[in-house]
């Protein structure tokens, strides 16, 4: 009978669905373009249209993306933003930014210079296979092994890539190649039969005959040995023998070849502002300041002293930590939990989406720090937020709190769920990610948490804090490397100095700067541009201010660039709030 119904409403034109506007049509139209650049992105995304392929860094890709972002302008263009609702031009602001930056990547051919332990196709390629790739039935199996053939190209072409850019000047950090050199390895320990990739379905559906799981596992297994390890062990050769002689010894991008340009352009990406590198350093000198006054009045309270390094050390001293990996992740849960329960007086939406706490598997504990992933958008995947586990004995009991507001409840849960449970919108707003805003609106939501009085005592208040200085501090340094001409150890030096994070931390979070160039900016430019707006509308509304309400309209459109959200708040306080 459903069946039958469902043909009857197809075959009737009166009941046919609107054709979407030109707009709309355009912004789904760019999110599957976005898609089928990343099919593993795609898949983590929980569309799983692409999950046989993988990026391509061929010459011929980068032909077809610009004609295709060429395309884009000329239609959006075409659209004038006069008339258009307010919605809509929330939609165009975001198309136009999106398609503004990847203009910019294919022009500069930024895949020349990507060397990169967190994103690089050697981890994306391991995630996407060992974690995300779906395991429902054998066409999962068949997407798969297309993945694990294709990885030979990929990798040939990304070298290729690499080359290029090396001949033009732009070879990348040595440190940043030996912590890819040393992920392969990794990824290459032991013999290819023994090794994760030829071992991922060994947990599959119950539902598939055991004939032909076994004939899958065998297949995965000998396209380990073909194609997987000798694609990796090509790029090791690579990376190690020919491109680590080449490989820079400065670390910032002002000695590569054109090298400020393209660190201007990152950092208008990543904050959505046209600010320059000597702002942001000069900004994130600033708000480090007025965040040790805040640190020193509870040095002086708890620890009786108004020395911040010898507070830290007392904190170090002092501290409680876990007693092994599982306590930690227990702990992570309840403090879930906690915060959960009481975010109906901050907000008056709250995401429908449940959150899992999950150990980050073993093989990029060393590289890897707390994160979220969102759920997909099949419903196939929870929200995850990810913890580090490998640090139990180093972090403090207290340290996770702040991390959890950030990474999980209000922080990217709350954006990220909420914008994708947004109804009638492209997929492009629902999915899509504008780094200012959404690690801006997770260290606003840091922030948050304490206005509530959510933390448990002043040395969770204190880490907040040492959190909050600690993005100051990316400021400072991440434009120091990258335009100031600062080495490696000038950055490790100055963070040490400000913040009570373990040595090891400190270097890793450098070390992402040095290969990740302009985005560690976003977080504390976009939190101190949502404070601004608070700020504004609580002066402009008085006592009709409220904040649960200001808070739905901050996220109420999903991930904008912050010129967008201040024309939003303007639009809100001009309703009245």
């Amino acid at each position: 009978m459903r069946r039958l119904i469902a043909l009857l409403f197809v075959a009737a034109p009166a009941f046919a669905a609107a054709p979407p506007s030109p707009l709309a049509q355009l912004a789904d139209d760019l999110w599957d373009y976005t898609l089928a650049s990343a099919p593993e992105e795609a898949t983590l995304d929980g569309d799983h249209r692409f999950d046989g392929q993988l990026t391509d860094y061929s010459e011929a890709a980068h032909t077809r993306r610009e004609t295709a972002l060429a395309g884009f302008v000329k239609r959006l263009d075409g659209i004038a933003e006069a008339g258009l609702s307010a919605d809509d031009r929330v939609t165009r602001d975001f198309i136009a930014y999106e398609v503004g930056w990847r203009i910019h990547e294919e022009e500069a051919r930024a895949d020349r210079h990507f060397v990169d332990a967190q994103r690089g196709p050697q981890t994306l390629f391991a995630e996407t296979a060992r974690r995300y790739h779906p395991k429902r039935d054998l066409r999962d199996a068949e997407t798969l092994l297309a993945r694990y053939r294709a990885l030979p190209r990929q990798l040939a072409d990304y070298q290729a890539r690499l080359r290029e850019g090396a001949d033009a000047g732009l070879a990348e950090p040595k440190v940043s190649v030996e912590k890819v050199v040393n992920i392969i390895d990794t990824l290459l320990a032991g013999k290819p039969a023994d090794s994760p990739f030829a071992h991922v379905w060994d947990d599959a559906p119950k539902s598939i005959a055991k004939a032909d799981l076994d004939r899958v596992r065998a297949e995965l297994a000998a396209a380990v040995a073909r194609d997987v390890f000798p694609a990796f062990a090509s790029l090791r050769t690579f990376l190690h023998d020919d491109y680590l002689p080449r490989a820079r010894a400065d670390v910032g991008l002002w000695a590569a070849r054109g090298g400020d340009a393209i660190y201007a352009a990152d950092v208008r990406r990543y904050t959505s502002t046209e600010r320059t590198p000597a702002e942001i350093h000069q900004l994130g000198l600033d708000e480090l300041a007025r965040i040790e006054k805040e640190e020193t009045a509870i040095a002086v309270r708890v620890g009786k002293t108004d020395k911040l390094l010898a507070f830290r050390k007392q904190l170090h001293d002092e501290h409680d930590v876990f007693a092994d990996r599982a306590a930690m992740i227990t702990h992570a849960r309840a403090v879930v939990d906690r915060f959960r329960a009481k975010m109906s007086s901050a907000f008056g939406r709250l995401p429908r989406a449940p959150l899992t706490v999950e150990a980050i598997p073993a093989y990029l504990e060393e590289h890897s720090a707390a994160h979220y992933d969102p759920p997909a958008d099949d419903g196939s995947r929870q929200a995850t937020y990810w913890i580090n586990a490998a640090t139990f004995a180093s972090t403090p009991t207290y340290d996770i709190e702040a991390l959890t507001a950030h990474e999980a409840i209000p922080g990217h849960h709350f954006q990220v769920a909420l914008a994708q449970e947004m109804t009638g919108q492209p997929r492009l707003r629902r999915m899509g990610w504008i780094n200012a805003f959404g690690e801006g609106w997770a260290l606003y939501a840091e922030r948050l948490v304490d206005e509530l009085g959510l933390y448990s005592g002043d040395r969770a208040r204190f880490q907040m804090l040492d959190g909050q200085a600690f993005r100051a501090c990316r400021l400072v340094v991440d434009t120091g490397m990258h335009a100031m001409k600062w080495t490696r150890q000038q950055a490790i030096d100055f963070m040490k100095a400000h913040v009570n994070q373990p040595d090891a931390e400190i270097v890793r979070e450098i070390d992402r700067y040095i290969a990740w160039p302009g985005q560690a900016l976003g977080y504390m430019v976009g939190r101190m541009a949502i404070d601004a707006e608070r700020r504004r509308a609580e002066a402009a509304l008085g006592k009709k201010f409220q904040l649960s309400k200001f808070h739905d309209e901050v996220l109420g459109a999903g991930v904008v660039p912050l010129t967008t959200l201040h024309r939003r708040i303007d639009e809100w306080i001009a309703r009245g709030g």
